[in-house]
């Protein structure tokens, strides 16, 4: 019942503004998505429109170049694209809304044309790529970020030009990371607890013998821990330790140990405690705690590190 008539009531169609998927998923995890067909009077088909682009639009010979239909909008169900004119290349993913080739090494003008299908129509839209040979390859390492604590950190080096080969390297900054597609413009690595803030990699851009450098710096989201309360009742051994941090938009987790009386240092593990994920409050309570001093050092998962909090030990 698509309009929602009751019996004897009149159908009215609703009003559809983008297309319908159907998922189909198995026990076994295998999954099929397929668009839905609008067939009858009731139904208008959505029109659809090819738009084309490319990435870069200026390529030197041997750089990778995308072809994007990112912009088609419709009840699309295949896209096809197709070289016009120039110097042939292999087109990968030609039936895919987003395709890849490599720049031939004959300079010149490409053409390509993008064709999406819908229901009972079709549209095409087309792209021109220019092959230049004798290009500097400048590079564009992004720009400066914050990042957080054990999120992915995404390096895009995707704004440089002219460029055939990619290289990031971790320049400065501890601990050493391990970077994910270091030789590819967009790589990836995941953020840790810094000791020289703030992380700096360089991304060496080249084609053929010429070589360019950019830098961009990383720096750790701070996560700022206020102590609101530190109580040790020493006739029934109960710990409290309460307060809040600035990081809690993610994940974040307190863990309270044993102070030693060293700074940036710690003790053995006493427990841990969520902090809340709507104001960044953390209440570490546990009975039966006995302690060599007064002190304890409390560590977040996101970086935080509150060094020899003093306890008011009370009978």
């Amino acid at each position: 019942n698509p309009g929602g008539a009751l019996a004897g009531g009149s159908l009215t169609a609703p009003l559809l503004t983008a297309p319908l998927d159907v998922t189909v998923t198995s026990s076994s995890g295998g999954s099929d998505t397929e668009p839905v067909r609008l067939v009858g009077t009731d139904f208008s088909n959505l029109a659809v429109t090819a738009v084309a682009s490319a990435s870069p639009t200026t390529a030197i010979p041997g750089q990778p170049v995308i072809l994007s239909s990112a912009g088609s909008t419709g009840d699309i169900t295949d896209y096809l694209w197709e070289q016009l004119s120039g110097t042939a290349v292999t087109i990968t993913d030609a039936n895919l809304a987003i395709a890849t080739f490599t720049a031939p090494a004959l300079t010149g003008d490409l053409l390509f044309q993008l064709t999406v299908t819908g229901a009972a129509e079709t549209d095409s839209a087309s792209v021109t790529v220019q092959v230049t040979a004798g290009q500097v390859p400048v590079a564009d390492a992004g720009l400066d970020q914050d990042a957080i604590v054990g999120e992915t950190v995404t390096l895009d080096g995707s704004g440089s030009t002219f460029a055939s080969t990619y290289q990031w390297t971790q320049i400065s900054g501890g601990p050493l990371v391990t970077i994910t597609d270091a030789n590819q413009a967009i790589a990836t690595f995941t953020m840790q607890v810094v000791t020289a803030t703030p992380l700096v990699f360089e991304l060496a851009t080249g084609n053929g013998s010429v070589t360019t450098t950019d830098t961009v710096a990383i720096t750790q989201v701070a996560d700022d821990i206020t102590v609101t309360r530190a109580e040790l009742r020493t006739r029934s051994g109960q710990l409290r330790v309460e307060g809040f941090v600035d990081v809690f938009t993610v994940p974040n987790v307190v863990s309270i140990y044993e102070g030693d009386g060293l700074p940036g240092r710690s003790g053995a593990l006493i427990g841990t405690a969520t902090v809340d994920p709507i104001d960044g409050t953390f209440a570490f309570r546990l009975t039966g705690v006995t302690l060599s001093n007064d002190t304890v050092d409390i560590v977040t998962s996101r970086g935080g590190f509150f060094d020899e909090a003093l306890l008011n030990v009370r009978r």
